[in-house]
């Protein structure tokens, strides 16, 4: 409405804090147990336990979700190309405005059929629970050098790491809005993504050699993807750091304990 100003969206944090605050006020219980000096770490950690369950709930929305778009619409869309071409194999060769009509309705259901698996992958990439962090990453990479004609890189374990779904899913994660990132704002040639195990953490790199972002976009709480990955790191006791220098590129790192 004119005059008034939209509020910007809650971030993760502060919508679980708020579901949390409810969560105290309707139980007498959980009140007197964060009651006293140990008050608030006690909130502390029922809110990171918490927020890691919703992460984690989500993902798995999202993979049922994936599922059921790759094997609903997928049947249909590939059943109405074949029917498409038996009915071409059937048209007398002089018909051609029907022809014409029938190979532009295919084309438009494989354009559909394209546009369902990068839907399906953001949602969930199947080789993320199939083979891996890893080959997911390189999977997502590889598309997105196809996409988009960057030069890509990409270093990862030959063997895979032992990860729980939520952590693997919040690396992934951070790929994804890294290499969105790149696209949309960076004019980058290359990109480089790297991941490696430092002890007794997993440490992933994205690298580009774009423009660099500007100090003011690190800090700009409106940056809801750079908030984002910064709280996926810190809900499962992890590090996020982004850096960029004017013509040098971007670096976004995060370092996750694995044990």
């Amino acid at each position: 409405m004119q005059g008034q100003t939209m509020a910007p969206p809650l971030s993760l944090r502060r919508l679980l804090r708020v579901a949390l605050a409810w969560l105290v006020a309707a139980s007498p219980g959980v009140t007197t147990a964060m009651a006293g000096d140990s008050g608030e770490a006690a909130s502390g950690d029922l809110l990171r336990k918490f927020a890691v369950h919703v992460q984690y709930a989500t993902e798995r929305e999202r993979t049922v979700l994936a599922r059921e778009l790759h094997d609903e619409f997928g049947s249909v869309f590939t059943a109405l190309s074949l029917n498409c071409d038996q009915v071409l194999r059937t048209l007398p060769p002089e018909d051609t405005a029907a022809r014409e009509r029938l190979l532009e309705m295919n084309g438009l259901i494989e354009q559909a059929l394209d546009s369902m698996e990068r839907l399906v992958t953001d949602l969930r990439p199947q080789v993320l629970d199939d083979l891996g962090l890893g080959p997911a990453i390189e999977s997502e990479v590889r598309t997105f050098g196809k996409r988009t004609g960057i030069a890509c890189t990409v270093r990862a374990p030959e063997e895979e790491v032992a990860l729980a779904p939520e952590q693997a899913a919040a690396l992934f994660r951070v790929v994804q809005e890294s290499l969105t990132n790149v696209a949309r704002y960076a004019g980058a040639s290359c990109v480089q993504v790297v991941l490696r195990r430092v002890d007794a953490n997993l440490s992933l790199e994205v690298r580009d050699d774009g423009r660099g972002i500007a100090p003011d976009k690190i800090a700009d709480p409106n940056s809801y993807g750079i908030l984002g990955m910064r709280e996926r790191m810190q809900l499962l006791g992890g590090h996020f750091e982004i850096e960029g220098s004017p013509g040098r590129g971007t670096r976004v790192r995060v370092t996750l304990p694995v044990g």
